[in-house]
């Protein structure tokens, strides 16, 4: 069994700006002990 696992996210533009995408985190519902804590994403700016 791989351990290994890959997820994405999409966005939808409906507002200019600049904007944060923040951190994505989980945790194992049934063992606290498996864990993931993703790296911290660019600004994304909408022009």
């Amino acid at each position: 069994m791989s351990s290994e696992r890959s997820y994405g996210f999409r966005m939808r533009a409906v507002t200019r700006g600049k904007f944060k995408v923040p951190q994505i985190s989980a945790y194992g519902m049934y063992d606290a002990g498996i864990r993931f804590v993703g790296q911290v994403q660019p600004d994304v700016e909408i022009k």
